[in-house]
């Protein structure tokens, strides 16, 4: 690996400089070291200008000139743009990248780095700093880079400033003396606010994990099913809380420049249908109709970031909800293009519109649509700039369709990078259905469309009608129908219901109380997805199944007579793991420290199955040093190690590798859903 040690570097660049703190040709040759301590192949200093709709790139001994009108994707636009450093790898899968305005060489390039330099007290874009790996090499960019050659930048910004309007230079040992201080002061500042932002992440969490896992238990105890509604809207309540946490962090994160990518195989359909369900409770609350389409072709697995895509569409929708007025609607759309495998998401809504000269700022940092937004509605503006800067990392742009007073469309296009032989979320043929007729009249039109939608995907036979005066005429066996046009025709619709005709009803409010039809009625309020559909059937046509119920069921018989070690000093969570554990025929010896943990497993060892391990304890890294004890004493007596699950309320990648390290087979996040649970204990004893 290329890497060095930056710091030799630095200082040696800063020495030259003092010599000679004139000499272009010098910064420049300070700057061509990145190469030594990231994995750059190129680079090139680039003077940026403005000229009317024109942006003017000068770099070695050239010229380019961008006209902005007609240029739609460029990643180095959107620096410019936002004067934000971006990272994107492998741009061969980006739709952004456009290789006749990216690409300032005459060589292919496979990842790209751009960092801007600008002149902090008047804000002014000054430079820009574009870095560049060939295909021959087999290492990205991360984080880290960026750190090391801002940190290397910084100290010629002042320079950079000075040359750009032909000033006279500062002295650079002053500016080297006050650059040392800021960054010492800055350092010392971001230690504190990333250990203040981690230890109250999971202060919060620890006690969530107990409230989510006993609601879950409760779910499975109860029967009734106004109890049942009560629980899950608690559920959905703590999961919606959950979510907000996490986007405090990654906002706190994305806002200082600290943006990180992953690369991970996961099911779209089931990540990405988690933001529907939570934004629908608060659409309901005021009065909005939402609905979502997901279109059923998308893969099954596909390999990206579902947790910054999530954060795009979350920001979305708190923006449609924020703008869009009561009675008025929101839609969020999933569609997959198999031609170019990438997926389109969008957001659209009938809010107040945003007027086409905002629409230019509107990505920018801390602008919000007018000045009375941040007043009447609150928020910081950054929401949209970030989303803009993630989907560029993702491979994508966000763009914006919007008409004053009507409403807009949020929509971005990502690559999907689909694995070879992966099938397609829900297959037409999967499920014989019979033939459905759908009342296309209600208040909220997206949701019947979209509904609509996954019939005609989905069904063997459907007929859409306008009315339902003729409706004895028509053959059918399933009627789809808005909530409120059953209601008005109750007594048309019990006479459907006493000929065995089966009735779904759909609504964007909690119909259930409103809609007293029972026999062969089943009742779904948005979001609706292929999963309530095919529930709905089961539902009509067959028995209800209680899949977590019948999971349990069947793995206690497997599971009977197991021993687990569970290591956790809150007692909530120590009650809920025993209850859990209970559930599946597994004893549950329980420790309250990691000391506890140690003794208990040596004394033991030869009984225990698997150990649940929390990593922050009495300590904060109570956890780690006593996997690694287990591991030693193991390894010491040559025992065949146990397996150790830990649990953990952080989400960061490097906050849990230590705890991986140290010797964890599984990492659990916290709050811990009983399925998951179930499938760890199963994949691992």
């Amino acid at each position: 690996m290329k890497r060095v040690n930056h710091k030799e570097i630095l200082l040696n660049c800063k020495d030259r400089l003092q010599e000679n703190p004139k000499d272009l040709k010098l910064i420049n040759e300070c700057l061509q070291d990145i190469k030594k301590f990231t994995p750059a192949n190129f680079i090139q200093i680039v003077k940026v200008s403005f000229e009317d709709n024109r942006v003017i790139l000068e770099f070695n001994n050239q010229k380019r000139v961008i006209d902005t009108k007609k240029t739609k994707n460029s990643i180095l636009l959107e620096a410019i743009n936002n004067k934000q450093a971006l990272i994107a790898n492998n741009l061969i899968t980006s739709f952004v990248y456009n290789p006749k305005i990216d690409n300032l060489i005459d060589k292919d390039i496979k990842d790209l780095m751009i960092v801007p330099i600008i002149d902090t007290e008047q804000n002014n874009l000054l430079f820009i700093l574009w870095i560049a790996t060939s295909h021959e090499n087999i290492y990205q960019f991360i984080q880290d880079d960026l750190d090391k050659v801002r940190e290397e930048i910084s100290i010629l910004t002042e320079l950079f400033k000075d040359l750009s309007s032909n000033s006279e230079i500062k002295k650079l040992k002053n500016i080297i003396k006050e650059y040392k201080k800021k960054e010492e002061r800055h350092k010392e500042l971001s230690n504190k606010k990333d250990l203040y932002f981690s230890s109250i992440i999971h202060d919060i969490r620890t006690p969530m994990n107990a409230i989510i896992g006993f609601l879950d238990i409760l779910l499975l105890k109860e029967d009734d099913e106004t109890k049942k509604e009560y629980i899950q809207s608690a559920l959905k309540s703590s999961e919606n809380m959950i979510t907000l946490i996490n986007d405090a962090l990654d906002l706190s994160k994305l806002a200082s420049g600290k943006m990180n990518i992953e690369k991970i195989e996961f099911a779209p359909f089931q990540e990405l249908s988690d933001s529907a369900k939570i934004f629908a409770n608060s659409a309901i609350k005021k009065d909005i109709c939402f609905s979502a389409y997901i279109d059923p072709t998308i893969p099954k697995k596909i390999i990206s970031d579902p947790l910054r895509i999530k954060q795009i569409i979350n920001n979305l929708l708190s923006n449609a909800l924020k703008f869009t007025p009561p009675k008025g609607s929101i839609t969020l759309e999933i569609i997959y293009d198999e031609k170019i495998d990438g997926m389109t998401i969008s957001v659209t809504d009938t809010g107040k519109g945003i007027s086409k000269e905002r629409q230019k700022k509107i990505f920018s940092p801390y602008e919000q649509e007018d000045n009375s937004t941040a007043r009447e509605y609150g928020g910081t503006g950054l929401g949209l700039s970030i989303s803009m800067q993630l989907a560029i990392l993702l491979g994508g742009k966000l763009e914006l369709e919007s008409q004053e007073g009507k409403g807009s469309k949020f929509y971005f296009t990502i690559p999907c990078n689909t694995p070879p032989l992966t099938p397609i979320s829900y297959e037409a043929n999967s499920i014989v259905l019979n033939k459905f007729a759908i009342l296309n009249r209600g208040e909220c039109k997206n949701l019947i469309n979209s509904t609509k939608e996954y019939i005609e995907y989905l069904a063997e036979d459907s007929i859409e009608i306008d009315s339902l005066d003729n409706i004895k005429s028509v053959s059918f066996d399933t009627l789809v129908v808005y909530a409120n046009e059953a209601i008005n025709h109750k007594s048309l619709i019990e006479e459907l219901i006493d000929k065995d005709k089966k009735i779904i009803v759909i609504g964007c409010d909690n119909i259930k109380d409103r809609c007293i039809f029972d026999k062969n009625t089943t009742k779904l309020t948005s979001p609706i997805l292929p999963e309530n559909i095919f529930k709905a059937i089961d539902k009509l046509y067959s028995k209800d199944k209680d899949t977590t119920k019948s999971t349990i069921k069947s793995n206690k018989d497997k599971l009977k007579g197991k021993i687990a070690l569970c290591v956790d000093d809150d007692i909530l969570n120590i009650d809920f793991m025993k209850e859990i554990l209970k559930l599946l025929g597994i004893e549950a010896i329980l420790a309250s420290n990691g000391k506890q943990a140690i003794e208990i497993y040596k004394d033991k060892y030869s009984l225990i199955d698997i150990i649940f391990m929390d990593k922050n304890m009495d300590n904060y890294s109570a956890g780690i040093e006593a996997t690694k004890n287990i591991r030693e004493f193991e390894n010491s007596n040559h025992i065949t190690p146990v397996k150790i699950v830990g649990l953990t309320g952080e989400s960061r990648a490097e906050l849990i590798k230590p705890f991986k390290e140290a010797g964890i087979d599984v990492v659990l996040t916290k709050p811990i859903r009983i399925n998951e649970l179930i499938d760890t204990i199963t994949q691992l004893i």
